[in-house]
């Protein structure tokens, strides 16, 4: 990764975790500047309420002339109870 797209990823980042909802959450990783982990909580009166939405980003070595990729990411449904996913 460039200086410039390091730059620009640090910039990115620092918006993307002062200026999101409380809902959303956004990591990177201090020594992997070209990772990005998202998080996100579903809407309240959804079917998605309370489920966790985990997105995986990765900026290459042409960021930010070609976006980044963005992995499959996972759902974490919420347990009930018992311990068995709701």
């Amino acid at each position: 990764m460039t200086w410039r797209a390091m730059s620009v990823t640090t910039l990115n980042s620092g918006i993307l975790q002062s200026s999101l909802p409380d809902t959303i959450w956004v990591r990177v990783y201090e020594d992997r500047m070209d990772l990005l982990r998202a998080v996100m909580i579903g809407p309240e009166g959804t079917p998605y309420h309370d489920n966790l939405f985990v997105f995986d980003f990765h900026f290459g070595a042409q960021y930010p002339a070609e976006p980044p990729m963005v992995g499959p990411g996972h759902i974490a449904r919420p347990c009930t109870p018992t311990g068995i996913p709701g």
